[in-house]
């Protein structure tokens, strides 16, 4: 069984991570970790780096405040991946 790499394939529906939301800057808007689960992705561009070809998607996001929220992989910074257990 290989290893997913969510770096390359992006985030799976079901995915439980440990998130911060990052500025387009780079910036963290908060220091608070914050859990939740991926409740749909779609998929917007990929592009080649020189570690191969990166994805990138539009979550929504079932956090740990018990609201949906719409993140880009671009403002993600993923602290913990938990995966799912299905």
């Amino acid at each position: 069984m290989s290893n997913y790499s969510y770096y390359k394939c992006g985030l799976k529906v079901g995915d439980c991570i440990v998130y911060n939301i990052v500025s387009p800057r780079g910036w963290i808007f908060d220091f608070k970790e914050n859990t939740g689960i991926i409740v749909y992705r779609k998929y917007l561009f990929s592009n080649d780096t020189r570690w191969g070809e990166r994805k990138f998607f539009n979550y929504k996001i079932y956090n740990n405040t018990n609201r949906l929220i719409t993140l880009d992989t671009r403002y993600i910074k993923i602290i913990k991946y938990i995966g799912n257990n299905f």
